[in-house]
């Protein structure tokens, strides 16, 4: 277990923020899972379980675990199925076309269940951005009971002929180059225009922040950006977005849970807040009777790094005093 210290400054004091970074057995052995936590040097009031987004990894949240693990949370998180650390020798950007979802499902909840083992007496809170949010709501279906309360950051509804034309594209490509293939065709039709809307572009990736340095860390990080297999597109496609869009699937969550999303309006992937508010809704139809919605004006999908990143975070301590 690799262990560091790390000051995290606050308004008014400043405070030692205990981080690990260690290996654990995934769902599925013999394969390992890189972890990352941030403990307050204090008492902590709950665990926040960090899922991280499609061709990212949970390093890039540093920032904001620090200033959370200073405020009293324990942070823990790591990096799915084919991302960072977790990812095998060559394996950057793949994930099983057959099985690859609900694997990465089920290593959520097993790091929650690592999360409860270490800290029994805490509540915990499942914190899912973009693709990790779908992943998120996956295990809200398939285990209501194992987290208190839930973040969806970034999160979208598709359209079901979108659904419909990716997946005959997926399946041609799967033909035609099988799964393991990086298919940048599948990458350009479904991310290419996500840019359109801020044109003249700056870069490929100004969909993700105003804030051009996040933009920049994120374009200079090895773990970040790369172009997805075929399976990646067919496990995400074809079976986890249908999955939790599935009205018969989501009766099955907690319904007392507290579910809070935020996205930003000028965000893509959630059609520009128009995703967000269809997911809020169907929550709503499933019968959710603590859910709760905000949406920032000028702000792009990765809304915690995000130009008034203090705001936003400010608003989720809010909820979090409220809620865990």
């Amino acid at each position: 277990m690799k262990k560091g210290y790390i000051q995290a400054r606050g308004a008014a004091m400043e405070s030692t923020v205990e981080h690990d970074s260690y290996f654990i057995d995934s769902a599925t052995k013999p394969k390992r899972l890189h972890v990352m936590e941030w403990r307050p040097s204090g008492t902590a009031r709950g665990i926040i379980q960090l899922s991280h987004g499609m061709a990212e990894h949970v390093g890039r949240y540093d920032s904001f675990a620090r200033e959370m693990a200073h405020d009293g949370y324990i942070l823990i998180g790591h990096d799915h199925i084919g991302h960072g650390r977790s990812a095998a020798a060559g394996g950057l950007g793949h994930m099983p076309a057959s099985g690859g979802w609900q694997e990465a499902s089920m290593d959520l909840q097993r790091i929650a269940l690592h999360a409860k083992d270490r800290f029994p007496e805490l509540p915990l809170l499942l914190f899912g951005h973009s693709m990790g949010s779908f992943l998120a709501r996956t295990c809200l279906i398939d285990a209501p009971d194992l987290w208190q309360a839930c973040i969806l950051s970034g999160t979208a509804w598709n359209p079901a002929f979108a659904l419909a034309a990716g997946q005959t594209l997926i399946r041609l490509e799967m033909m035609l180059r099988g799964e393991h293939a990086r298919s940048e065709l599948l990458n350009k039709i479904i991310f290419g225009s996500y840019n359109k809307k801020f044109k003249p572009n700056r870069t490929r990736h100004d969909w993700l922040s105003v804030d051009e340095g996040n933009v920049d860390r994120y374009m200079a990080d090895p773990y970040c950006g790369f172009i997805p297999s075929v399976g990646f597109f067919s496990s995400l496609i074809a079976t986890g977005i249908p999955y939790i869009q599935n009205q018969m699937h989501l009766a099955k969550m907690n319904k007392t849970m507290p579910v809070y999303f935020f996205s930003g309006a000028d965000d893509p992937v959630g059609q520009y807040g128009k995703g967000v508010e269809r997911t809020f809704q169907a929550f709503l139809d499933a019968g959710m009777r603590n859910v709760t919605m905000k949406l920032y004006p000028d702000v792009r999908h990765e809304a915690i790094q995000e130009w008034n990143r203090k705001e936003i975070r400010e608003d989720l301590r809010l909820w979090l005093s409220s809620n865990l």
